[in-house]
């Protein structure tokens, strides 16, 4: 499909083509998975309605791209949403990224008029200058993001023992004191392995005190990823007993790791830590670049629900990054007042 131009430098494209969708996110570093084309199916089977909005130049070269999906709020209120969007091509300057985001925001009003708001979690780090950026352009901060505002990253540029020396001494210590005392790692692809996954997630949710997404959610998830690579779930085991299992996202030039559960047996033998480190390892086999070891608390707060894994994932070294609070752009103002008051 062509882009329509009419008298701009650059064109909207509302039927993009999947190859060259994931190809603008896969060269860039900051690619996420949440923006890929196999996330965008997957929303469709959960019943989700999903508009993918790339931009072109007359050159048919991408600039911009979002992919938006139709959410539901409390009361039946509807609303669009962009997870970690790679709004711009890094060569756009200021003058270019103001024309883009006019076409985005255009059509983001014209997909249908009962949407209450446009919110999105940001890609770009917190800084003034970005939090600017987005006022000017309409949107309010939000507390309500869905994906973490404070992430660990490790660089695989790094070799193996140069990221083994990054770590704390504990959690290198652990590394070692797991694999000697017999703990193996496997990759896991059939349904009895993945129900092993769901028990321990469930499990873990239990004991910690948190409502992971239904078994059919990870199940859809894994029969569109796992096929493709996109995904990897390993699990941890002592003498054919399964202790504790991740799922890790391979996207582009970055692996992330997304869920995590483990049981209370065997604590000692310390499973987690050589789990993650069989992960990481095996991204810098598939040349990822980057380690995103996902949400840590935010300023390091003791206080906080993640305080115990941030100190998990602290130990593994890496860099932590900071990303803007959630935007959201009233799309409806009247109902979107309200909406405000009632949520507080």
């Amino acid at each position: 499909m062509t882009p329509t131009f009419k008298d701009n430098r650059f064109g909207l494209l509302l039927k993009p083509d999947p190859g060259e969708w994931d190809n603008f996110l896969a060269k860039n570093l900051s690619g996420s998975f949440l923006q890929s084309w196999a996330w965008g199916e997957f929303q469709k089977n959960l019943g989700r309605q999903v508009f993918r909005l790339q931009i072109k130049d007359r050159n048919r070269t991408i600039w911009a791209q979002a992919l938006v999906i139709e959410m539901i709020l409390p009361l039946k209120q509807k609303l669009l949403y962009s997870p970690l969007p790679l709004l711009f091509n890094p060569k756009a300057k200021v003058l270019e990224q103001q024309e883009i985001w006019r076409l985005i925001l255009q059509e983001i009003k014209k997909i249908n008029q009962s949407h209450l708001l446009f919110r999105i979690d940001p890609l770009e780090e917190r800084t003034p200058f970005f939090a600017q950026a987005y006022k000017n352009l309409g949107f309010l901060p939000s507390k309500k993001h869905l994906q973490p505002r404070d992430s660990l990253i490790l660089d695989l540029a790094l070799s193996e023992n140069e990221l083994l020396s990054a770590m704390k001494p504990k959690t290198r210590y652990n590394i070692r004191l797991a694999k000697k005392k017999g703990i193996e790692i496997k990759e896991a692809r059939t349904d009895e392995e993945i129900n092993t996954f769901l028990r321990l997630l469930e499990e873990t949710a239990r004991r910690e005190g948190f409502k992971p997404h239904p078994p059919s959610y990870y199940k859809k998830q894994l029969e569109l990823f796992l096929p493709q690579g996109l995904e990897k779930l390993f699990l941890a085991y002592f003498r054919r007993e399964p202790l504790s299992a991740i799922l890790v996202s391979f996207f582009g030039q970055r692996a992330t790791y997304l869920h995590g559960g483990g049981s209370r047996k065997h604590k000692e033998l310390m499973a987690p830590y050589l789990l993650q480190w069989e992960a990481i390892k095996e991204a810098k086999k598939l040349n990822c670049r980057l380690y995103d070891l996902w949400g840590v608390a935010p300023g390091r707060d003791e206080k906080h629900p993640w305080a115990g894994i941030t100190r998990f994932k602290l130990g593994f070294g890496g860099k932590v990054v900071s990303y803007l609070p959630a935007q959201e752009l009233p799309l409806q103002p009247f109902r979107y007042k309200i909406y405000k008051l009632l949520r507080g």
